[in-house]
Formats: C-alpha cells, structure tokens, sequence
C-alpha cells in the first residue's frame, strides 16, 4: 500500500519505547488500579496498533473492546464519589521519540473525553487517540493533530497525558447530565490534590523541556503549578480542534507567521519550536 501525507515518515518515530518502571509502578496506580502485567498488555497492544496499523484494523472489535473496557471499580475509589457514572474513560500516558532528539516536550491535554457507555465499564485508550492514528488517517482528528505532533517530532521527543485522567458523565436530578471537567464534586478538595500530584509525578519521571498546554482549561490547571515547575516554560496554545479555528488562526497571527487554513497544525507547532525548542 502507497504512504499517505499522513503517515510518511511515520515509520522512524518510536512510539511508548521502554515503559519506565516508576510510571507503572507509582504514578498510575494513583488512578487506575491494574496488576503490572495488565498494563504492559495494554502498552503493548497500543504500541503495536501504532506500528502495524494495518493489523490493527484486521482485529475484530469484539477482541479489543475486551482488552481496553474494564471494570469500573479499577479506577481509583477516590473518583467513585457519585451515583450514576456513565461514559467512564481513561486515557494512559505514552510517549513518542526519534533518534537525534534532544529537547523533550510534555504536551497536557484536558481530559479522556468519551462519547460511548460501556454499561458499568472504564474505557482505556491514549490521549488524542495517538495509537490508532495510522488506521485511520483520514478522520477529522486525526488530521488536526498528527501534523503538529509530527512536526514537533522533528526537533524534540513529545510525552502526552491529560489534566484530569478520569472523564465521565454523570446523571443530576431533572434529567440532566453533567461532565467531569464541569463538575464542582470533580475540581475541589482530595481530587483536585491528586490532579496536580499526579501531573507533577510526571513531570518528575519525564523531565521535560517544554511544557505545552492545549486549549485555555488546561493551561488553567497547569499555571497553578507553576510555582513547582519552576523554569520550565509553560506554552499556552490553542486547541486544536476545528471549533478552535478562530484561536488558532490569532495565535499564529499573533507570532507574526503566515496564515494558511490547511496547515495550522503544522504552523503552530514551528512556532513552539522556534520561540522555545
């Protein structure tokens, strides 16, 4: 099969290489409970989705429906405050590198948005879908964000990870629902301690150069820790989703580069580069 745009040279970037011990042993339990071993599967089966799409495509959904859906009791009891959870997710870091890389990046998202009910279960997957990018190169997603983090690549290693590691939905008297990353219960006390435990254990593991935030609710969460981040800059930039078109087309104005409504991605990204890589 010819190389797409998309996926050249997609081959020399080594995605979730050697999982360090710690990440495994002291920073994700603090939100989701898996023996070692059910977590290297899950790493390894989101390494290979990433390097042999093709195959990936070929499984049927059955079998990685019952791979990546788990009990909803595995994620930390500390999220298990309300009644009535729905469309639980968890997306697990992972981290993308090439040879010749000398600056690191640590890119936070907001949170594991999920849109399907898995009847009582946590759904597990990757921040931006990242490991399935390959199969499916031309949904929308897809094509807003690899062409960033494809040309971020080109100068420094990238770890992905979220703000708030558990999303769900939860149903409120009247009928209505409401989602974790508006949910007071969700941003107060205990978890709001462990959000920022976490990020910060994470900063720690991966030591980064960057840190880059994407869309103003993360960079939010982010700036309350700059105090422990110390001199590491902190890189607001736009999501970037369609919805953000607008942000995104005044942040590139902004830093004086040309506008181009089919490169964004991609222009954003060299901005981050030249000013702080």
């Amino acid at each position: 099969m010819p190389k797409n745009k998309l996926t050249d040279n997609s081959t020399d970037v080594n995605f979730c290489e050697n999982v360090n011990p710690n990440l495994i042993s002291e920073i994700i339990p603090l939100f989701l409970s898996l023996e070692k071993d059910e977590l290297i599967k899950l790493y390894d089966f989101f390494k290979r989705s990433f390097e042999n799409f093709e195959h990936y495509r070929d499984i049927p959904l059955s079998e990685i429906e019952e791979l990546v859906n788990l009990p909803i009791n595995l994620v930390n009891e500390k999220y298990q405050f309300a009644d009535n959870l729905h469309h639980v997710g968890v997306d697990i870091p992972v981290w993308l590198s090439k040879k010749g890389n000398n600056k690191k990046a640590f890119i936070c998202a907001m949170d594991p948005l999920r849109s399907c009910n898995f009847n009582n279960q946590v759904s597990i997957w990757t921040p931006f879908s990242i490991s399935t990018y390959m199969a499916y190169p031309h949904e929308k997603m897809v094509k807003n964000y690899w062409p960033f983090l494809q040309t971020l690549l080109n100068t420094a290693d990238i770890y992905l990870t979220d703000i708030f590691k558990v999303y769900y939905q939860r149903d409120l008297k009247g009928g209505k629902t409401i989602a974790s990353n508006k949910d007071k219960e969700f941003k107060k006390g205990n978890l709001l301690e462990l959000h920022g435990d976490i990020i910060k254990k994470e900063i720690d593991l991966y030591k980064p150069d960057v840190i880059i935030t994407l869309g103003g609710d993360a960079y939010k969460e982010i700036y309350k820790l700059r105090n422990y981040t110390g001199a590491t800059p902190i890189i607001a930039l736009p999501h970037l989703s369609y919805a953000a078109g607008g942000a995104k087309k005044k942040f590139i104005l902004s830093n004086k580069y040309e506008y181009q409504s089919n490169c964004t991605a991609e222009t954003i990204a060299k901005i981050v580069i030249s000013k702080h890589l």
